[in-house]
């Protein structure tokens, strides 16, 4: 879909950005269930919760679906699991925490995640109003809000031409979009370090060129040992000395992997 890109030869290049934009913003929303069910640092019990959660949440939005078909066989299902799932919740001790107020809603499965966005930006280390302008930003293109097509003949935009507007654009979002993708291979060789043996030389410096900051993921989701559950901001990053091991799993040197 890219113009210009290494891996496709198009005859005619064609400028979409609204396309761009509708996979970059699900690509952004895969990042936040993986780092909100893997890498975020909270107690087996939250975790429970937010495992139920997340599967009531499916359970309904599918009841949902086949209630407006009239599949009675398939919407008595779901909501015999839907049932399963909350009686899971009702033993959750991180979920008899909350408010009631808060739980009754919870149980109705309109919501896939315990926090809201905003928390969980927070929780990733990240600027809640910037994720939030790209967010809305994206989403506009993915709905054809009138966000997404006014102004769209201006400059030469909307064709599928080349112009300077839709370019910047999608360069200042592929940008966006590759430090999450990033963030979570980097995260993702914590969990599984045998694959930074496949990852090739000049992939571990790309990979490690601009390492965020990070939470360091949790290896077992049913780890006996309690996590922290509280709010914890990112540490600092330590710089890696050049006779240290390469962080990038490698077990090298840095100064002859990733530091070269």
């Amino acid at each position: 879909m890219l113009p210009r890109n290494r891996w496709v030869k198009a005859r005619i290049e064609h400028w979409d950005f609204a396309a761009v934009a509708s996979l970059a913003r699900n690509l952004i929303e895969c990042y936040l269930a993986f780092f909100y069910l893997c890498v975020d640092r909270v107690s087996p019990n939250e975790w429970g919760c937010r495992w139920n959660l997340f599967n009531l949440h499916d359970c309904m939005a599918r009841k949902k679906m086949f209630e407006r078909l009239g599949s009675c066989e398939q919407v008595e299902g779901f909501e015999k699991q839907a049932q399963e799932l909350r009686g899971r919740l009702l033993k959750n001790h991180h979920f008899l925490s909350l408010p009631e107020k808060k739980r009754k809603e919870l149980l109705k499965g309109n919501n896939h995640y315990l926090h809201s966005q905003d928390e969980l930006i927070g929780r990733m280390g990240e600027n809640p109003n910037t994720f939030r302008f790209v967010y809305e930003f994206l989403s506009a293109q993915v709905h054809t809000l009138p966000l997404g097509f006014y102004r769209s003949g201006d400059k030469g935009r909307g064709r599928g031409l080349e112009n300077p507007v839709e370019r910047r654009y999608i360069c200042l979002i592929l940008d966006d979009v590759r430090m999450y993708v990033l963030r979570g291979i980097r995260e993702l060789i914590v969990f599984f370090p045998d694959i930074s043996q496949k990852i090739s030389q000049a992939d571990r410096n790309v990979i490690y060129e601009h390492k965020l900051k990070t939470h360091e993921p949790k290896s077992d989701c049913t780890q006996n040992t309690p996590m922290p559950s509280t709010h914890e901001s990112p540490e600092k990053e330590r710089k890696v000395g050049r006779n240290e091991t390469c962080p990038c799993g490698s077990k090298k040197k840095f100064k002859k992997c990733c530091g070269k």
